[in-house]
């Protein structure tokens, strides 16, 4: 898990754009690589996710669309890196204690079943 900075009190799932011309499989690699210093190697596509931002007036301001991978760890020391304040491993019975952002606790106990 990555605690972004923008977002100082929040955890999440490592991400990031996607480079013009890259592969989504590509880009999770990087992103979590930048993210923690971890080297992953995709496992399976799990889904999009819509994340769907409204104003004040309820009028959309951002669509995001999340590819979502599940991974195998390969090698790296967790660090935080990039644009993450911390990181850190979450054994996934503590995940439902810490702060998360909107629908990520969620998720992913509905992947760990």
């Amino acid at each position: 898990m990555v605690k972004r900075s923008s977002k100082p009190d929040v955890w999440s799932l490592p991400g990031g754009l996607v480079e013009l011309g890259e592969m989504q499989q590509n880009a999770a690699i990087r992103e979590v690589q930048e993210e923690t210093n971890i080297n992953i190697k995709i496992i399976k596509f799990l889904e999009n996710l819509d994340i769907i931002i409204k104003d004040e007036q309820k009028k959309i301001k951002r669509h995001y669309i999340l590819a979502v991978f599940s991974g195998e760890y390969i090698s790296g020391n967790i660090i935080a890196g990039d644009d993450a304040l911390d990181a850190k491993w979450v054994p996934i019975q503590d995940i439902k204690n810490i702060n998360m952002t909107i629908g990520t606790t969620q998720f992913i106990m509905n992947y760990c079943k």
